[in-house]
C-alpha cells in the first residue's frame, strides 16, 4: 500500500523519521519509523498517562517497518525557542524545569524511560511544555540518565545552544557533590550526610571536594551556574553527578520543586501563539478565500489527483497540467489561480518535463527539518542513507513506504527544487538521523505516477501529501460522492490519452461494454468532474463508431438486396433484424443511462428522478429500467421545491412547520412558500456579512445573526431589515442561530471556537453567554449544561434543579418534548427520551442517532438530521416510518427538518436551498412497472423536452405518457 503505513495516511516530514500523519477519521498524530530493532520500551510507554507527556497511541514492532504513534503536540521546541529568542531566566525556567520534571516522573511511574531528553523533544504547546518522543529508546542509561538529561536541559535553557558555561578546569566534567533544597534529607536520600566525604568523579576520597557547603565560598561551576539561583542550581548539579546511583529521582526533582512557589505560577507558554494549523485547516482555508467561481474549480482539480489503488483505496495520481485545462480557454485562469493557491502553501507539486522547453520550476521550496542529533539510532535497513559510492546504487525503499518519496519524486523532474514548504514549527518527534536519500524516479516507480509522469504534456501535477485524502473532510466529502465512478474515469483518462497519442485510432476507441459503462457515468455517475475537450472527444468518437457501424451494415444489405429476389427477400428479413439490433442494444444503453441517471437523482430531486426511471423503462424494459421504477415507487419523498437563486454561497432557514423557506443570495433576502413555489417577500440584507438566520416560531419574523450585531425582519410587514441589535457571531466556521421555542430568546452558537450567547428580545440583554443551554416549551424551562454541574432552570421561577445526569450529554443533540417535562438526546448508542430527573422514558433506545432532533407538534413522532440524512420514528413503539438520504449540506450547515402539525408531512431543508417534501404516510406498492409507470405519469407526468435534451441527449424525443 502506497501513501500510508497501517491505518496511517503519511503527511510531510517532521524530522529524518518523523511524519504528520492522519488516521481514517482525519485525526493528527506523529508517526516515528522505527530502527531494524525497536526499543523494548515501547510497551511501557504506552501506559503512560500524563497531560506533560505526548501520549503514545500505537505501534507496530514485528512489521517490515516498525514504527510508532504518538500524539501531535503543535508549537515550537525548546531548541528552537532558545535558538531565535535567547535563554530563558528568572520564574520561565522554574517553571520548564517543573513541567519536565513532572513529565519525567509519570514516565518512571509507569516503568517507562524516555532515554532521549534533549531540547528538540521539549514542545512549548498551548498548555505548556510537553516532551515528545516518548518509547524510542536511548543509550540504555535508565532512569538516571533521563534525570542527567533534565540537567542538561536546564542548563541549555539557561544559557542557549553556544553559550553554555565551561567545565571547571578545563575537564568536561562537573562537581559530583550538590545538596538538593527545599526537603530534608530523609526525603530526598540523595543529599545525604556523607555528601563532604564521598568521591568525587575522577578524584580520590582524599582530594578536596567542590561541593557547595554552607559557610564556604562557592566554586567555580557555582558561580559559571549564576543563571540559575540556588535552590535550581543546586538541583541541576545534583542531576548532573557523574556517579548515576548518586543522582536524584526524578520524582524526588518535582519534590523539591514543589517546595519553590516559583514552579507553580502559571506554564511556560511559547512567545508567539501557536500557527501549526493540520492539513486539512490549512486547505479548509485556503479554499474559503477563494471566489466563488475559483472554488467551483477546486474539486475539478483534486478529484483528478486522486486514484484508486487495486484494493480500492484512495491513491494520490499525477496529472498533466494539459488534462486540466486543455478545451476550457474560460475557465483556464482561474484554473491557474487554484493551482497556484495550493501551490504556493505546499498541498499541491506541480513539476515540468526537463525535455520540454521552458522549464519553470513550478514548485515550492523550503528547507527540510534540521538534522538535531547526528548520533540518533539508524532507521530501517530499507530506509537507511546510501553510501557515497556512486558506484553502489541508492537502496530500494519499502512498499510500504513509497508515499513518503512520492512528493520527492514529483520534484525529481523539476531541477532544482526542493521539499515541500514544512508546517510553520517543525518539532522533533523522533530520532533526527540523517535524512535518506530521495529514491529516483527511475528506481521502483509508483506505476501510476510512472505513466502520468511519461504523459504528454510536460506539466504534472500532483497532491503533495497523501494525508490530505483524510485530513480535509470537504475533499474527504467530495471522494464519497464521486468514488463509485473514480475508477471508470480514470480508464476513461488513459484510454483518451492513448487514443489522441495514436493519432485516434478507432481501434484504440471504447466498444461495447466499456463505451456503456463510460456513458453511463457521464451522463450520471459524475457530480463535480468536468469532461476534458479529450475526454469528451473520445467519447464522440465511440458513439460515431458504434452508429457507423449500424449504418454500414444496412448499406451492405442494401447491396446485396440487388442480385436476386429471392437475396432480397432474404436480405430484407436480415437488415429489419440486423437495424432492429443496433437500434434495440443503443435503446437498451441508453435506458441503462436514464436508470443510472435517476438514482443519482432521487436524493435531490426525486420529481425528476421518477421521469427518468419512466423514461428508461419506455426506451427499454431492462432490469436496471425495472429497479429504477422500483425505487421510485418506494421512495416517500414526493415532492422538491429548490430555490431559484440557490447557490453554494447562500444562507437558508425553515420555518418551524416547513411552509415557508428564507434565504439570503447575493444581499438578497426573498422568502418562498415552499408547497407553491411563490416567491412571498423580498428586502435588501443588512450590509454585513449574515453569519446564520433562524425563523421565529410563529414563522413571521426572521433573525439575522451578523458578524457583531443582529437583526429582525418581520417578513409580513412589507418593511424592510430592522435596526441592528445585540451582538454577532464574530468566528467564523460553523454557525448556528434558533430562538426558543416561546420566542422570547434569540440563541447564536459559532462550534469551532465556543462562542455562543442567548439575547432576550423582552429586555433587551444578553443571557446564558458562553453556556450550553435547551429551552423548553413556552420558555418556562432550561437546561443548562456544565458536566456534573448541570441543571434544570425554571426560567418563570429561577429555581435551579441540580442534573448531574446531564453529564457528557450532547446539549446540541437534546430537544424538549411538547408538554415540556421530557428531553430527547441522541447519544452515540442512540435516541433515549428521559424525564427531567433523568429516568429514561424509553425501553429501547431509537436507533441509529444521527444528529440534530425535532418533535412533532403532537409529541408523537420524532425526526433526527445529520448533514445527508433524516429518519422519523414514531416515539409509542419505536417504529422508523422513514429512513432517507438528502443532498449533502457539508459539514457546517446541517439539514433541517420540519414536521407538519398534521403530522403527516415532513419537509428537509437540504444542499443548496432544496427542500424536499416526504410522506410519513407513504405505502409501498407492489413493485409492478406497469402500474408504477401509470402511477408516475397520471401524477408526475413524463419528462419534458428540454429536460430529455439535457439528460438524455443522444437519442431523439419521445413522449412517454
Amino acid at each position: 500500500m502506497t501513501d500510508r503505513l497501517g491505518g496511517y495516511w503519511l503527511g510531510s516530514r517532521l524530522g529524518a523519521a518523523v511524519h504528520d500523519a492522519y488516521d481514517e477519521s482525519g485525526t493528527r498524530y506523529a508517526l516515528t519509523l522505527l530502527p531494524s530493532r525497536p526499543s523494548f520500551q515501547v510497551k511501557a510507554a504506552m501506559q503512560v498517562r500524563a497531560r506533560s507527556v505526548a501520549r503514545v497511541v500505537d505501534a507496530c514492532l514485528d512489521g517490515d517497518v516498525p514504527y510508532l504513534v504518538s500524539e501531535y503536540i503543535p508549537g515550537p521546541t525548546l531548541g528552537e525557542v532558545v535558538g531565535r529568542r535567547g535563554p530563558y531566566e528568572g520564574d520561565d525556567l522554574y517553571l520548564l524545569a517543573a513541567a519536565t520534571a513532572t513529565a519525567l516522573a509519570a514516565i518512571h511511574e509507569a516503568g517507562a524511560v524516555h532515554g532521549g531528553l534533549t531540547p528538540d523533544r521539549v514542545v512549548l504547546g498551548a498548555e505548556g511544555p510537553r516532551l515528545v518522543g516518548l518509547g524510542l529508546g536511548g543509550d540504555g542509561s535508565g532512569a538516571p540518565g533521563d534525570v542527567r538529561g533534565w540537567g542538561r536541559l536546564l542548563v541549555f535553557a539557561a544559557y542557549g545552544p553556544s553559550g553554555a558555561f565551561p567545565p571547571p578546569d578545563g575537564q568536561d566534567r562537573l562537581p559530583d557533590q550538590a545538596p538538593v533544597s527545599g526537603r530534608s534529607r530523609d526525603q530526598v536520600p540523595v543529599a545525604d550526610r556523607s555528601r563532604d566525604q564521598a568521591p568525587v568523579a575522577g578524584r580520590s576520597r582524599d582530594e578536596p571536594s567542590r561541593a557547595p557547603v554552607r559557610g564556604r565560598p562557592v566554586d567555580q561551576s557555582d558561580r559559571l551556574l549564576d543563571r540559575l539561583d540556588r535552590p535550581l542550581r543546586e538541583l541541576v548539579l545534583a542531576a548532573l553527578r557523574r556517579d548515576p546511583d548518586r543522582r536524584p529521582s526524578a520524582h524526588q526533582l518535582l519534590l523539591s520543586l514543589l517546595d519553590v512557589p516559583q514552579s507553580q505560577q502559571g506554564r511556560l507558554l511559547p512567545p508567539e501563539p501557536v500557527d501549526d494549523p493540520p492539513l486539512g485547516a490549512r486547505a479548509e482555508s485556503l479554499y474559503l478565500q477563494l471566489s466563488r467561481a475559483d472554488q467551483d474549480l477546486v474539486p475539478e482539480v483534486f478529484l483528478r489527483l486522486v486514484g484508486m489503488a487495486p484494493d480500492g483505496t484512495d491513491t494520490r495520481r499525477r496529472a498533466t497540467r494539459t488534462e486540466l485545462v486543455t478545451g476550457r480557454p474560460p475557465e483556464q485562469a482561474a484554473m491557474d489561480r487554484v493551482l497556484t493557491t495550493y501551490t504556493e502553501a505546499g498541498l499541491i507539486t506541480q513539476t515540468h518535463d526537463p525535455s520540454s522547453p521552458a522549464a519553470p520550476n513550478h514548485s515550492p521550496s523550503a528547507p527540510t527539518a534540521p538534522n538535531h542529533n547526528p548520533s540518533a539510532p539508524a532507521l530501517h535497513p530499507t530506509l537507511s542513507t546510501p553510501a557515497p559510492n556512486p558506484s553502489l546504487a541508492a537502496p530500494t525503499p519499502h512498499p510500504s513506504l513509497a508515499a513518503q518519496n512520492s512528493s520527492d519524486l514529483a520534484q525529481s523532474h523539476a531541477p532544482n527544487s526542493t521539499s515541500p514548504r514544512q508546517t510553520p514549527a517543525v518539532q522533533n518527534h523522533g530520532p533526527n538521523s540523517p535524512s535518506p536519500s530521495h529514491t529516483p524516479a527511475a528506481q521502483n516507480p509508483e506505476p501510476e505516477l510512472a505513466d502520468q509522469s511519461r504523459a504528454p504534456g510536460g506539466d504534472g501535477v500532483i497532491i503533495a501529501h497523501a494525508a490530505l485524502l483524510r485530513a480535509w473532510p470537504r475533499l474527504h466529502e467530495w471522494l464519497d460522492a464521486e468514488r463509485d465512478g473514480l475508477a471508470v474515469h480514470r480508464d476513461l483518462t488513459r484510454a483518451a490519452r492513448r487514443w489522441e497519442a495514436g493519432g485516434r485510432r478507432e481501434t484504440d476507441l471504447f466498444q461495447e461494454d466499456e463505451l456503456d459503462r463510460a456513458l453511463v457515468w457521464a451522463a450520471s455517475g459524475r457530480r463535480r468532474v468536468t469532461l476534458s475537450a479529450a475526454e469528451q472527444a473520445f467519447l464522440d468518437g465511440g458513439r460515431a463508431l458504434v452508429r457507423g457501424r449500424a449504418r454500414g451494415r444496412r448499406r451492405a444489405m442494401a447491396v446485396l438486396a440487388s442480385v436476386t429476389l429471392v437475396a432480397v427477400l432474404a436480405a430484407i428479413v436480415v437488415a429489419i433484424w440486423q437495424n432492429g439490433s443496433a437500434d434495440g442494444r443503443l435503446d437498451q444503453a441508453m435506458a441503462r443511462v436514464a436508470a443510472s441517471r435517476a438514482r443519482a437523482l432521487r436524493a435531490a430531486d426525486p420529481v425528476t428522478a421518477r421521469r427518468l426511471s419512466l423514461a428508461a423503462w419506455r426506451l427499454a424494459p431492462v432490469a436496471e429500467a425495472r429497479a429504477a421504477l422500483a425505487d421510485s415507487a418506494a421512495d416517500p419523498a414526493v415532492d422538491v421545491f429548490a430555490a431559484p437563486f440557490g447557490g453554494a454561497r447562500s444562507l437558508d432557514a425553515l420555518s418551524d412547520d416547513g411552509t415557508r423557506l428564507a434565504a439570503l443570495t447575493d444581499g438578497t433576502l426573498r422568502v418562498y412558500d415552499t408547497l407553491s413555489g411563490r416567491q412571498l417577500a423580498t428586502t435588501a440584507g443588512p450590509a454585513q456579512s449574515v453569519r446564520a438566520m433562524a425563523w421565529s416560531p410563529d414563522g413571521q419574523t426572521l433573525a439575522l445573526v451578523g458578524v457583531d450585531r443582529s437583526y429582525l425582519w418581520n417578513t409580513t410587514s412589507g418593511a424592510g431589515v430592522g435596526p441592528p441589535f445585540g451582538r454577532g457571531l464574530g468566528a467564523p466556521g460553523q454557525q448556528s442561530a434558533w430562538f426558543s421555542p416561546g420566542g422570547g430568546l434569540l440563541f447564536a452558537a459559532a462550534r469551532q471556537s465556543g462562542e455562543r450567547w442567548a439575547w432576550n428580545l423582552r429586555t433587551g440583554r444578553a443571557t446564558f453567554v458562553g453556556q450550553y443551554v435547551v429551552v423548553g416549551p413556552r420558555d418556562r424551562v432550561a437546561l443548562v449544561f456544565a458536566g456534573t454541574r448541570s441543571e434544570v432552570v425554571r426560567l418563570s421561577t429561577g429555581a435551579r434543579t441540580p442534573a448531574p445526569w446531564l453529564d457528557r450529554m450532547p446539549w446540541e443533540y437534546a430537544v424538549f418534548s411538547p408538554e415540556g417535562e421530557r428531553v430527547a438526546i441522541a447519544e452515540e448508542t442512540g435516541v433515549q427520551i428521559y424525564a427531567l430527573n433523568g429516568v429514561p422514558v424509553l425501553p429501547a433506545r431509537l436507533r441509529p442517532s444521527p444528529g440534530h432532533l425535532r418533535f412533532s407538534t403532537d409529541g408523537q413522532l420524532l425526526a433526527s438530521t445529520d448533514s445527508d440524512r433524516v429518519r422519523v420514528w414514531r416515539v409509542a413503539d419505536g417504529t422508523r416510518l422513514t429512513d432517507r438520504q438528502v443532498p449533502a449540506t457539508g459539514t457546517d450547515h446541517p439539514a433541517q427538518a420540519a414536521l407538519a402539525p398534521d403530522g403527516r408531512w415532513l419537509r428537509v431543508l437540504a444542499d443548496h436551498g432544496t427542500v424536499l417534501t416526504i410522506d410519513l404516510a407513504h405505502a409501498t406498492p407492489p413493485p409492478d412497472p406497469a402500474r408504477s409507470a401509470a402511477s408516475i405519469c397520471f401524477r408526475y407526468g413524463g419528462l419534458s423536452q428540454p429536460d430529455w435534451n439535457e439528460y438524455l441527449s443522444e437519442v431523439p424525443y419521445r413522449p412517454v405518457c
